[in-house]
């Protein structure tokens, strides 16, 4: 299961506009993915440039996150094969 990235760590929008989704009900970075654009301009303090770094910057969290995860399940590997080298 994925696991869930909190809107607050997005880096790429103040406070307020994080306030705004988590009001609307926006609280992890997988949720905002799954709006539409229509429905993130919608929410008030929210206009196409807002939009935009939001979405840049959650989707730079979601790769940063999946490029951790990948790194993490290829480590145990390596060190299996390391010890079987010994």
């Amino acid at each position: 299961e994925e696991e869930k990235i909190d809107i607050e760590e997005v880096a790429t929008v103040g406070k307020k506009i994080k306030s705004k989704l988590i009001e609307e009900g926006i609280e992890t970075v997988q949720e905002l993915l799954q709006k539409s654009k229509e429905e993130l301009l919608a929410i008030e303090g929210i206009g196409p440039k807002t939009l935009d770094k939001l979405l840049r910057g959650a989707e730079s969290l979601m790769k940063a996150k999946q490029e951790e995860k990948e790194e993490q399940g290829e480590a145990p590997v390596e060190t299996e094969k390391q010890a079987e080298e010994v």
